[in-house]
């Protein structure tokens, strides 16, 4: 399913966020790397699990880097926000929270349609390949939208 292009940050190797070492010399070569990739997209899609009910720290981690005293790429930056998990209630308490801490940092946000995915352990084969129909017919309306809100 290609449906628009998606690049992977990957945040890994992130140091843990301190006003101390965000100042422009030396910006630790990690966060330079993705505010570079997050400020040359028209948009950014966070997909996330949920973990005890709330925003992953890995996460919370890569909003603070990308959104400090010094810069703010999420002010007016297309966002999206979708979640898995394997429990019932695929994400909706973590994507409430992204999107309250999004909106105070200016993002513009596309609130529907939702993308929340329970019960993800059964939705992959052995292979990690997809193999419920409906899930994928989510996704792919999903990403249309998306497609769509960063057009607009």
């Amino acid at each position: 399913m290609h449906i628009l292009p998606i690049d992977i940050c990957d945040i890994s190797t992130l140091p843990l966020f301190s006003e101390d070492m965000d100042i422009p010399n030396p910006l630790p070569q990690e966060v330079a790397n993705l505010r570079d990739q997050i400020n040359t997209h028209d948009g950014i899609l966070l997909v996330t699990p949920e973990y005890n009910w709330t925003i992953p720290a890995p996460l919370t981690n890569v909003i603070d880097w990308i959104s400090s005293n010094q810069v703010n790429l999420i002010d007016g930056k297309p966002f999206a926000i979708a979640g898995a998990t394997d429990g019932g209630f695929g994400t909706t308490r973590v994507q409430m929270q992204l999107k309250l801490v999004l909106f105070h940092l200016g993002a513009k946000l596309m609130n529907k349609p939702d993308l929340l995915i329970s019960r993800v352990d059964t939705l992959f084969n052995k292979q990690s390949e997809l193999i419920d129909k409906a899930t994928e017919e989510h996704i792919k309306k999903f990403l249309e939208s998306f497609k769509t809100f960063l057009h607009q």
